[in-house]
């Protein structure tokens, strides 16, 4: 029987890492309150430290349709992290700490758990 955990952004990229690299995006994250986020660290994308499978980040890359979706108080902790560059739009360089509230508070990230 399979149900789901529910981990931090800290755990969910020490689960993902190595996995994502050959799309260079690791799967989007499923969140508590039914969203889906995309949170990237990685050599390609805006995180501390920019490189592949770090054992901990300082910050991450978080987007996604619906990023905006949860409550508003931690959604506004995201805004001095906005990057738009043409059509895209996402949050560069976000601190950990501001990603776990947000995450958080969105129900946290749902893995299969067996």
């Amino acid at each position: 029987m399979t149900s789901k955990a529910v981990v931090s952004v800290a755990k969910w990229l020490a689960i993902t890492n190595g996995t994502h690299l050959k799309d260079d995006v690791r799967e989007m994250a499923r969140l508590g309150d039914g969203g889906t986020l995309s949170i990237q660290a990685s050599r390609y994308h805006h995180c501390e430290p920019q490189i592949d499978n770090a054992k901990h980040y300082r910050s991450v890359e978080i987007g996604g349709d619906a990023v905006l979706d949860g409550p508003a108080d931690p959604s506004w902790a995201l805004a001095p992290y906005l990057y738009e560059r043409g059509r895209i739009v996402l949050f560069a360089k976000v601190p950990l700490d501001v990603a776990e509230h947000y995450v958080r508070a969105r129900g946290g990230i749902l893995v299969a758990h067996t």
